[in-house]
């Protein structure tokens, strides 16, 4: 569930149209990498704070254990979109982000999303391996 939702929100993200709010479309692509992390949080047997600050978030991971690469780190500027898909700001909007911020707005979110991929498929093989179930946690929910 958590990280089909976060591909479907890096999908929409990357449906670039030149008549499109880029600020909304990178929105989107923050979505995709708060909900990639959170999986990997969950997949740890963590429980993640409520917050949409993506560095925050992978402070969390890596408290917990995870190493997070730096191309996955770069992500944090993605917190700056956070609330902008939520509340439209004055001012001229269509213009407010461009296209050079949105397309390292979608190489963060793909290396947030690529990497919490790779870590959730990993740590549920493991719990597999061992017969541990991950807490209140059924594999479907982080996968599908």
């Amino acid at each position: 569930m958590w990280l089909g939702e976060a591909e479907d929100h890096l999908k929409i993200a990357r449906k670039y149209d030149p008549e499109l709010n880029l600020r909304l479309l990178c929105s989107e692509a923050h979505l995709g990498a708060e909900k990639a992390i959170k999986s990997v949080v969950i997949a740890r047997g963590g429980a993640f704070t409520y917050t949409h600050d993506v560095g925050a978030l992978l402070d969390e991971a890596e408290q917990i254990g995870e190493t997070v690469p730096q191309d996955v780190r770069a992500g944090e500027i993605l917190t700056t979109y956070s609330s902008s898909g939520r509340y439209p700001s004055t001012g001229d909007e269509r213009n407010a982000t461009t296209r050079e911020e949105y397309d390292e707005a979608i190489e963060a979110a793909t290396a947030v999303l690529g990497w919490a991929t790779d870590r959730v498929e990993t740590l549920l093989a493991e719990s597999d391996e061992s017969g541990t179930e991950i807490p209140g946690r059924p594999a479907e929910d982080l996968k599908t």
